[in-house]
């Protein structure tokens, strides 16, 4: 069995995103053509490059965004957030959480444009490594969501501080 959840981060024209493959369109084939978690993030990166997201997801009106997914199988877990033809994978270990807001700092996997545009831009630490959520953020639009994946904790969510509750996610005993 496999499971792909799925969350939009949504798109304010800060990127051209054309009539291309909707989140769902990724999740329908990672499922259809990936007999495991890791064959479904290979499908749908796949087709990310191939073909780009954005397709339009509105009813009434236009509405393009970029996606965040957790895929699972009995004996693995991913997160594979996606801008555009850009991804990164993040391999779960434990317990993780997928809010509507970029969240893997550093990934374990990225798309090659992803990882040529961070090198040229100066992102990249000597080991060529960066922080995707910090570098693509926007932290306008995401300062009024219920929070980012606390990067100590990530079954916590660290709220903005406008925010009067407090989120954490209550895990049972194993």
């Amino acid at each position: 069995m496999r499971v792909i959840a799925t969350a939009g981060h949504v798109d304010h024209g800060k990127s051209t995103l054309v009539t291309a493959l909707t989140g769902m369109d990724l999740v329908r084939l990672g499922l259809e053509r990936g007999s495991s978690a890791a064959e479904a993030v290979s499908v749908m990166t796949d087709l990310l490059e191939r073909y780009g997201q954005g397709g339009d997801c509105g009813l009434y009106n236009r509405f393009y965004y970029h996606n965040g997914f957790i895929i699972a199988d009995a004996t693995e877990a991913y997160v594979l957030e996606t801008v555009g033809r850009w991804w990164a994978v993040e391999r779960v270990d434990g317990l993780r959480a997928l809010s509507n807001a970029l969240s893997i700092g550093a990934p374990d996997s990225a798309s090659a444009g992803l990882q040529a545009h961070a090198a040229g831009a100066g992102w990249t630490d000597t080991a060529g490594r960066f922080d995707f959520a910090e570098r693509l953020i926007d932290p306008v639009r995401d300062a009024g969501t219920f929070g980012t994946p606390d990067p100590n904790n990530p079954a916590k969510l660290s709220v903005p501080t406008s925010h009067p509750a407090t989120y954490t996610r209550r895990v049972a005993d194993r």
